[in-house]
């Protein structure tokens, strides 16, 4: 790794700067206890490391998951948008619909969402990093009005504060406090879930 890194900083085709590698280099200790008390430690450590390093191995959508590679000439990043166009087409979203994302990362999905569905979005992370860098992605593309993400647990929905924060967000006309369409890639024991 740290060969690696070495390359990075002298290659001047990636023109790293050294905070990212500093940043890189620190000593994480990276937490991984199932309790929920644990679990923004677990992602902030994970995750707010610096989103530029993982712009260094992620493509431009910064998917951190499977990628759907339907040609053998298909890049990161086709393989990227081939996976979530799929997730979009099963969750049969129509213009109005609400859609929230637990666990939104850096924001694509949501994104994709709304530019070609013509929803209303709301993401989730517990990842500070993750939640500047989307809200950037929102303002930058004028999504303001259709898509918002919040940085919470979602697991503390029941928490007065967080559930007004949310219904703030997303109006549904059948409830001020539900979704029609619901996303999460670590939904269950058994990977993705679709509520």
């Amino acid at each position: 790794m740290a060969k690696f890194l070495e390359f990075l900083l002298e290659d001047q085709d990636y023109a790293i700067s050294v905070d990212v590698v500093r940043n890189i280099l620190q000593p994480h200790k990276i937490v991984t206890v199932p309790q929920t008390p644990n679990q923004e430690k677990e992602v902030t450590s994970h995750y707010d490391i610096g989103n530029d390093f993982y712009k260094l191995w992620l493509d431009e959508t910064l998917s951190y998951s499977c990628a759907y590679f339907k040609n053998p000439e298909d890049t990161l990043y086709q393989a990227q948008v081939n996976k979530v166009d799929y997730i979009l087409e099963k969750l049969n979203l129509k213009e109005g619909m609400s859609l929230l994302d637990i666990g939104c990362g850096w924001g694509f999905l949501l994104i994709e969402a709304v530019k070609k569905y013509k929803v209303k979005g709301t993401g989730i992370t517990l990842s500070q990093e993750q939640y500047k860098a989307f809200q950037k992605r929102i303002s930058e593309e004028g999504l303001e009005d259709d898509l918002t993400v919040e940085r919470m647990d979602y697991r503390d929905q029941s928490c007065a504060a967080n559930r007004q924060r949310l219904q703030n967000r997303v109006e549904n006309p059948h409830s001020r406090w539900q979704w029609q369409r619901i996303w999460s890639a670590g939904g269950s024991k058994k990977g993705s879930s679709v509520w």
